[in-house]
């Protein structure tokens, strides 16, 4: 089964819930095949009951799905604060926080990177992989998140950046 078939039949089952499938990977074999999805809400955390509930439901519709191998395990997860923000929703939930940022700066041509280069955020993976040859180059920071207006990102110490320029962006522990 793909990992699209997968991903598809998550958010049919999501339709209708405040849930966002950010992220899905299917890894291993024909014998073991491990199912990792992650689900967020756009404004509040999602809950342990409420990633069980959610669990359950979408291991019942695999199951019931003839392309599914019957050997497989189902991990359903809230993002961790490793987990890259990739939304603009996800930035406007971490107003307030100190992000880590990873920015483009330019590629291979000496230009700045365009949010053409970019796949879009709503695929299933890493919305960041760039064409074959490209050489980006990166500025990093660490800044307070002071809100998030019209596609820019804007901070505490006044920088102000557009979403399509970052690369990575991470919430960093205080500690």
């Amino acid at each position: 089964m793909s990992v699209e078939k997968i991903a598809n039949l998550l958010r049919s089952m999501l339709d209708g819930t405040d849930l966002e499938l950010l992220d899905l990977k299917v890894l291993g074999s024909k014998g073991r095949t491990m199912v990792y999805a992650i689900l967020d809400h756009r404004l509040r955390p999602v809950g342990i009951g409420e990633l069980t509930k959610i669990s359950r439901r979408f291991e019942d519709l695999l199951d019931m799905d003839q392309d599914v191998p019957r050997e497989y395990a189902l991990n359903v997860t809230s993002p961790g604060i490793d987990h890259p923000l990739t939304h603009e929703w996800e930035y406007a939930k971490n107003v307030g926080r100190k992000l880590s940022v990873q920015l483009v700066t330019a590629d291979d041509r000496g230009t700045s990177a365009t949010s053409e280069d970019k796949q879009s955020p709503s695929q299933v993976g890493n919305p960041y992989k760039k064409g074959a040859g490209s050489i980006e180059q990166f500025e990093t920071f660490d800044g307070e998140l002071t809100e998030v207006r019209e596609g820019e990102l804007h901070f505490a110490d006044g920088r102000t950046v557009p979403l399509q320029q970052v690369h990575e962006a991470k919430v960093k522990l205080p500690w």
